[in-house]
């Protein structure tokens, strides 16, 4: 059978080479996860063809575990030009594996001087152009354009005389003479022949020779603005075996003392201990899957660390420190690949992190930094709560400014990403954001951990999350903890299967977090028994704006509160289809709110599908349906206020209200009372009696403490008490009324009401007939 094969890197001899040349070539191949491959008891065909098909077919060498290796002669190679080359390994096994998957291996065939007979047009290649270019090379060139002008002119007025003569010679036959002179057999002959003049710019000895020294000056410049760690001094093997630390400890003094700021890595480099930094440099690789930096066999630290000072600790930051087109590999042993402190525009460019034991990349106090393009995966090691990416607070100082650009995390089983701050209660991690980024694991772990920080934005990002069983220790996309201003724009999340019951929440917050909104997200919600946002009690402001699942506008959410109202008031919505449904669960019941704007800009509140209450705009009021209910005591904290009068419930379940706060649970007055308004019939005492069963003596007390009493005796006698009031509708002070004493109402009597017993006293009476009939018509306060 056939597999895709990874890479090729080439580890000694040239990629450019003359024709007969027998220089051994060696060849390692790289699995897809930047791994040597072992060719142990393997063999490897090569072949090489060019633009007309393969040229070469021939059995490589294979040198020793990883490395194959041939040579050309020149009955290999049938003309001359850029080659392509294939590897096809045939395993112990009988597995065939091909390399390059992508592409080919590279290699170009220049002729030697019995090939060419003729000189011809130089290929000329640059790296880069710039504009370093000297005035004397100007004028070099300048010169040298001129002479071109001249000979151009001079074929022009050939070309119109040949033209001109009779018989004209064919346009054909002319162009078998090239611009020296040099007459071929035919017009093919003379194009293959310039076609093939290509070589390296000594080798193009048609120019003036002030042309090629300038050219050749300016290729040595650009080979100076870069440090090679293969080339002499440095002499790093590459192998993935011997140390190469030392190599780049010498090209940093080297980069630092010339002012050279990058570092170009090739191959297999091996860290065998902790590299310093100290700024203004960079590493690049030629390409991610073909550059690897790893640890030396035993070594289990830091690859690579950059310490400065920044605000409290000092003023001397590391900076402008960037690492592009590597691959950082730590074989499960390496601690970290990077370690930032105090770090200032630091750039992170399409590099891969995999298999370290700690935190992958380490920021400590950085930034205005970028990360772009990078990918982290294959976490190991056993303690779990490093994240694979750590911004960290450091003494007290910020980390903000970060920006992820179309990054990934995959295979995690530990949080991708935490972001720390302090113990000083200040949010010291800010402004993080996340662009186009993707998280997926199959890994049962809390995805990002937010501990304490502040404006943190998720756009166009994807999260995909494994389901899991209801028995395991709840694991959530985001977790936030004493954090605020958490946004995500049109961003995904799904749960997919993976042997599951239960899909936990994408969203966790404590109660001591706020300003969290969701904008144009799709969330694709699996086995959701657990709800995707989940709050602590007292949690305010989740915004929704427009948010759906599964197309449809129906987002839930989790709040341990025993109300939900804490919530509801601070859900903003817009969009097409406004309306914004909230599911609450509360134990085993689940409660749907939903919140409606309606046409003359009055919100509608619903429950379960039914009104429960209206927002007037203009009133600012809630007007609930039913009416309201009030159950906070005096002390809540959250009394309703109307105007500056505070209403409360008291300890006898009765309305009080009163203009400024209370001060406790009996301040104020009742203006609604538990005990319903009744009549109560007065037990008479000292031979005194009800007039008749129309107008018996009886009393009664309202909510705001005012009492009653009404109806007429007959009998007893003057000085004597008539009944006793009972406690709570006393006076504090005694209380003297003058009433009827007979029934035509022409004589008075006096009653005393005794504040302390209660007593109701007949005290006087003018009617010739006193005590035969005495009228009870009083009312009076008493205190709560």
């Amino acid at each position: 059978m056939y597999k895709a094969g990874n890479s090729v890197e080439q580890v000694f001899g040239g990629n450019v080479i003359k024709q007969g040349d027998g220089t051994p070539l060696g060849f390692n191949f790289r699995s897809e996860n930047g791994e040597l491959v072992n060719l142990n008891g393997a063999t490897v065909e090569v072949k090489i063809a060019s633009k007309k098909g393969v040229v070469v077919e021939k059995q490589a060498v294979i040198s020793d575990q990883y490395t194959v290796t041939f040579s050309l002669s020149q009955e290999d190679i049938t003309g001359s030009g850029d080659m392509r080359i294939e590897f096809i390994v045939t395993y112990s096994g009988g597995t065939i594996e091909k390399f390059p998957s992508d592409d080919w291996q590279r290699i170009r065939i220049t002729p030697t001087l019995e090939d060419v007979e003729k000189y011809g047009v130089g290929y000329i290649t640059f790296e880069k152009l710039t504009e370093e270019l000297t005035q004397g090379f100007q004028s070099q060139f300048d010169s040298f354009q001129s002479a071109v002008t001249e000979q151009t002119e001079i074929q022009i007025q050939r070309v119109e005389n040949l033209i001109n003569s009779n018989p004209q010679p064919s346009e054909i036959v002319d162009m078998r003479t090239d611009a020296k002179g040099v007459v071929y057999t035919t017009a093919g002959e003379r194009l293959n022949a310039e076609q093939q003049m290509v070589g390296s710019v000594s080798e193009v000895s048609w120019l003036p020779e002030k042309i090629t020294q300038a050219l050749n000056d300016l290729k040595s410049w650009y080979d100076q603005q870069a440090i090679n760690i293969k080339t002499p001094p440095y002499n790093a093997k590459t192998n993935g075996v011997d140390d190469d630390s030392p190599a780049i400890v010498k090209a940093l003094q080297d980069a630092n003392s010339k002012g050279i700021g990058l570092i170009k890595l090739f191959g297999t480099v091996t860290i065998g201990s902790k590299i310093s930094i100290s700024g203004n440099v960079g590493f690049m690789g030629n390409n991610v899957s073909k550059t690897n930096i790893q640890p030396k066999t035993g070594y289990t630290g830091t690859l690579f660390e950059a310490k400065g000072q920044y605000r409290s600790e000092g003023s001397t930051v590391v900076a402008n420190i960037w690492f592009e087109n590597l691959t950082f590999n730590g074989l499960e042993a390496a601690d970290k690949a990077l370690y930032i402190k105090g770090g200032y525009k630091i750039l992170l460019n399409k590099c891969r992190f995999l298999k370290f034991t700690g935190e992958f990349v380490y920021y400590d106090q950085v930034y205005d930094s970028w990360v772009d393009k990078c990918v982290f995966d294959y976490s190991a090691g056993t303690d779990l709560t490093k994240p694979l990416f750590m911004l960290n607070y450091g003494s007290g100082d910020n980390t903000n400014e970060i920006h992820f650009n179309g990054c990934r995390w995959e295979t995690f089983n530990r949080p991708a990403i935490k972001l720390n701050s302090g113990p000083n209660g200040y949010e010291t991690v800010n402004e993080i954001k996340f662009t186009s980024c993707k998280w997926e694991s199959i890994y049962k772990t809390d995805f990002i951990v937010l501990n304490g920080c502040a404006n943190v934005n998720f756009v166009l990002c994807n999260f995909a999350i494994p389901i899991g069983s209801s028995s395991d220790t709840p694991y959530y996309g985001i977790r936030a903890i004493k954090s605020n201003s958490v946004h995500f724009v049109a961003s995904e999340v799904e749960w997919f299967v993976s042997g599951g019951d239960t899909s936990f929440p994408f969203l966790y917050a404590d109660s001591k977090s706020s300003n969290i909104s969701f904008q144009g997200n799709l969330g694709a919600f699996v086995y959701n028994t657990r709800f995707p946002i989940e709050v602590e009690s007292g949690f305010l402001g989740l915004n929704l704006y427009g948010a759906y699942e599964n197309g449809y506008p129906a987002n839930k959410v989790t709040n341990a509160a025993d109300s939900v109202i804490n919530m509801v008031p601070m859900l903003n919505v817009v969009g097409e289809n406004p309306t914004v449904n909230v599911t609450y669960q509360k134990d085993s019941k689940y409660y749907k709110w939903a919140i409606r704007p309606q046409s003359d800009g009055s919100l509608n509140i619903e429950r379960n599908g039914i009104l429960y209450a209206k927002y007037n705009a203009d009133t600012k009021l809630f007007v609930p349906s039913g009416g309201a209910y009030f159950s906070g005591g005096w002390s809540s904290g959250s009394l309703l206020r109307i105007g500056g009068y505070y209403l409360w419930v008291d300890s006898k379940n009765n309305l009080r209200m009163k203009i400024n706060p209370p001060t406790s649970d009996t301040d104020g007055i009742v203006i609604a009372s538990n005990t319903p308004f009744a009549w109560y019939d007065a037990t008479l005492l000292n031979g005194f009696t009800h007039y008749d069963a129309a107008t018996h003596v009886e009393y009664a007390k309202d909510a705001q403490n005012n009492v009653f009493i009404r109806g007429a005796s007959s009998g007893g006698s003057v000085a004597r008490t008539v009944f006793n009031l009972p406690v709570g509708l006393r006076p504090s002070r005694d209380q003297y009324f003058v009433t009827i004493n007979d029934p035509t109402g022409m004589y008075m009597a006096n009653i005393k009401i005794d504040s302390s017993n209660g007593n109701v006293i007949l005290m006087a009476a003018s009617s010739p007939n006193p005590t035969s009939f005495v009228r009870y018509d009083i009312t009076f306060k008493v205190e709560g």
